[in-house]
Parts: structure tokens; sequence; C-alpha cells
């Protein structure tokens, strides 16, 4: 998940976290990108956010549901 309302995570971790996407991608993994729109560090993230990981979590630890795919949600709603 990427906060885009983060100046942390925007200037320090997202080069990191774009070799570390295609490093997996060419290993074969799956992975999901969400971006969260005014998405900060640590703040409440809203129901939008909430079943975004809920169905993630539900498809990659027990198997069942459709896996999400890349997303945009936004922060409290």
């Amino acid at each position: 998940m990427i906060p885009s309302a983060s100046p942390c995570f925007l200037f320090l971790l997202l080069p990191i976290l774009l070799t570390a996407d295609l490093t997996l991608e060419a290993a074969g993994v799956p992975i999901t990108m969400v971006t969260v729109a005014g998405g900060g560090q640590g703040k409440g993230f809203g129901p939008a956010v909430e079943a975004f990981v809920s169905d993630f979590l539900t498809h990659a630890l027990l198997g069942t549901g459709e896996a999400p795919s890349d997303a945009k949600v936004k922060a409290g709603k």
C-alpha cells in the first residue's frame, strides 16, 4: 500500500519498493500495488482500505475469494 500523503514514503521508500516490485515480478511472485489517496502514516484509513486489506488477506492466507488487483482507494471513504 502506498500512502499518497506521506512525504517520507514518496521520497525515501518508493524507489526501494519499485525495485522490489520488479524483482518479485521477474521471479514470478504475484504482487498487488495499492495507492491510498490521501493516506498518511498510522492514521485510520477508512472502510474502503479495510475492505481491500481484508480481501487481500483472505485470499493470501486462506486461499479463498478472489485476489485483489492493483487499485487506488481513498482514505476515509
